[in-house]
């Protein structure tokens, strides 16, 4: 489905005040995100400074095709993660393993229930192979955006034309971009899609391209050079722009990622879960001013690495030793 028809709104009648809406009119404005427990996200919006949970590839380990259940790793921090005060946790997409009612069953009883804040998800090719049985369970919007304090956060199907962003959802993600640069309303913008939309065809990130979960799905996506980089890039030049994905954490690849652009503020992010022992989620604490700062939480209890440890060099020198 589509971003949202104000932002369409706005996209077609112009930029002055009145055609962008409630969506900058007020910072705790959102267009009916959709929520996958049913949690109230207007209610967790507190004012000031606040955080949130990033998670990807929820269901884990390819290999536990038996399984309906989420990640063991992702089960067991249940109770940290409920108390981390966080106003709601983003999935990366693949939450669900298959479209099966016992394993929308299990989602929601063992994972989804009993998490104590929203959940938001940026749907994966899992989690939609059968869409129709996916917006069955989770009926609503599988794009949507959202404002929290002085971040506009903008979530992506990046299965709808798979492995890219075209059409009308390219329009509305493009015009929520330019609301984003032109508002003082907003200092960050936080962009979330299952898919490593930004690593396709782009020589420097090839080392991950090539060590991702999978590359079905993926393609050569000339819009995402022609049009959203250079967007992203104006954007970065004046604001905190950080895009997450979540097709990373098999255990044939790694749990983390992180690159900046060296001359704008314009920061890359995979994670992703996998069963295996450096699970990692992130925690992103957003200050007052809308400054966003994710860290890493490492699922079997142990300290990890600084985000961005998780670097190219890295990467690079662990696959050079397979």
């Amino acid at each position: 489905m589509k971003l949202a028809t104000l932002l369409l709104v706005a996209a077609i009648c112009g930029t002055g005040a009145q055609s962008k809406s409630a969506i900058v009119q007020s910072p705790q404005a959102h267009y009916k995100p959709t929520v996958l427990n049913g949690r109230d996200l207007n209610a967790s919006l507190q004012a000031g400074a606040y955080s949130y949970w990033v998670g990807g590839h929820l269901y884990g380990a390819p290999q536990n095709t038996r399984s309906i259940f989420p990640a063991a790793s992702l089960l067991g921090n249940l109770q940290q993660i409920n108390a981390g005060g966080a106003s709601f946790f983003m999935s990366l997409g693949d939450a669900i393993r298959f479209c099966t009612p016992p394993h929308y069953a299990m989602f929601k009883k063992s994972f989804a229930n009993r998490l104590e804040m929203p959940l938001l998800n940026a749907v994966g090719n899992h989690d939609v192979a059968v869409r129709a049985r996916y917006l069955e369970q989770f009926p609503g919007e599988t794009s949507h955006v959202f404002a929290h304090g002085k971040t506009l956060h903008l979530t992506l199907d990046a299965e709808e034309d798979p492995g890219r962003i075209s059409g009308l959802q390219l329009r509305s993600f493009l015009a929520a971009l330019r609301i984003a640069q032109s508002d003082p309303a907003f200092a960050s913008v936080a962009i979330y899609s299952h898919k490593l939309l930004w690593a396709g065809g782009r020589p420097k990130f090839k080392v991950v391209f090539d060590h991702m979960n999978s590359k079905d799905g993926y393609r050569d996506d000339d819009l995402f050079t022609t049009e959203v980089l250079p967007a992203l890039r104006e954007l970065g030049a004046k604001k905190q722009v950080i895009w997450f994905s979540g097709d990373i954490g098999c255990s044939h690849t790694l749990p983390l990622f992180y690159a900046e652009e060296p001359d704008v503020d314009l920061t890359w992010i995979a994670t992703g879960i996998g069963d295996t022992e450096v699970d990692s989620i992130l925690k992103v604490e957003v200050d007052g001013a809308g400054r966003m700062t994710p860290s890493v939480l490492r699922l079997d209890g142990k300290e990890s690495k600084p985000l961005s440890h998780f670097s190219f060099d890295y990467w690079e020198q662990h696959f050079s030793k397979k």
